[in-house]
């Protein structure tokens, strides 16, 4: 009777947390229109901040795939056109060299090279006229390799076991509802492995789903291709590399490191005829970006690097250019803007 009490209890605390999360996520959209209407957002930004970065990875409808939707995205781009200036990232950085930096300054940047960034971020970024960075993964675009994550999605998502058992995680129940958490405690499993370690514990996942890992990614996890990238290149695409194969840099050897940073920038510089002069590291968290990866990057040319996290007490290094994350609600986006 005791762990039933407890379990009711845990429950309703649970449900009482969440509810409390939903009504000031509620207040604060209230808070954001009301500012927003009346054209007082302006005053809410940081006279004494410095410029900021975004990162983007998907445009996509799909609920399944974690990303914007094209409506939030042109919610976004109104949002920012009204109240800050975009620039290309490299202006951010130029800035922040000179020590000229201009808090109303935004760079939008985008990871991967899916193909919907050509079909649905492109489009609207032209409308607006507005510049962007996009990181390639030269592997992802050359169908070599799939994003280990989208290989995740695809097992989860085709499977018809219902439950499963791994270890070091436990037993799963594969359905729709817990998809998501599936996939997350999956994916923090296959953070912690080397490139071949993961590649066999997903090879053995695919098995015991009864699911087949096709060479290339479905349709709906599929890349650009080089001659879409040249097209947005020549219109004013500003492209960057994401490495050869979307690895986990500080998890591999000092050679397979150099290869990633060095080769995707050639590849990328041969095909598109550019000079490549960032690269946004996989991941990008404090543990996947070393002193050891900074400095081969420097070594092969890279002129900065982008990391995926914030951290207002870590030193400006433009090696390690911080970005945050955009959400779907421009509200939430607006407020995250601020801190």
């Amino acid at each position: 009777m005791e762990i039933v009490s407890t379990f009711i209890a845990e429950k309703t605390l649970t449900q009482m947390i969440i509810s409390i999360g939903s009504v000031k996520c509620f207040i604060k959209r209230i808070i954001f229109k009301v500012l927003v209407k009346g054209k007082f957002w302006k005053y809410f930004i940081n006279s004494k901040s410095s410029a900021q970065t975004l990162m983007y990875h998907r445009i996509s409808d799909n609920k399944m795939i974690p990303g914007i939707s094209p409506y939030g995205f042109e919610k976004h781009l109104k949002f920012l056109t009204e109240y800050y200036n975009i620039v290309p990232i490299k202006e951010i950085l130029l800035d922040r060299k000179n020590n000229t930096e201009d808090p109303y300054k935004i760079a939008i940047t985008f990871d991967d090279g899916y193909y919907d960034f050509y079909h649905k971020a492109w489009p609207l970024l032209k409308k607006y006229k507005i510049p962007v960075s996009l990181y390639v993964t030269t592997d992802f675009i050359d169908r070599k390799e799939w994003l280990w994550p989208d290989k995740i999605r695809t097992l989860l998502l085709s499977t018809k076991i219902n439950k499963i058992t791994i270890p070091n995680i436990g037993e799963l129940v594969l359905t729709i509802d817990n998809y998501s958490e599936n996939w997350n405690v999956i994916a923090d499993l296959c953070l912690n492995h080397k490139k071949v370690e993961r590649d066999d514990f997903l090879q053995s996942l695919s098995v015991s789903l009864d699911v087949s890992i096709e060479k290339e990614p479905d349709k709906g996890f599929s890349a650009l291709s080089w001659s879409q990238l040249k097209e947005m290149s020549n219109e004013g695409l500003d492209i960057g590399s994401h490495t050869l194969s979307h690895a986990i840099l500080t998890k591999i050897d000092d050679e397979q490191l150099y290869r990633e940073l060095y080769e995707s920038k050639a590849k990328i510089e041969n095909m598109l005829d550019i000079n490549v002069e960032g690269i946004c590291y996989p991941n990008g968290m404090h543990l996947d970006v070393s002193d050891k990866t900074v400095n081969v990057a420097e070594k092969v040319n890279y002129k900065y690097g982008l990391t995926a996290y914030t951290d207002k007490n870590e030193t400006v290094n433009v090696f390690k250019v911080q970005r945050i994350a955009a959400t779907e609600s421009v509200a939430d986006f607006a407020f995250n803007l601020l801190n």
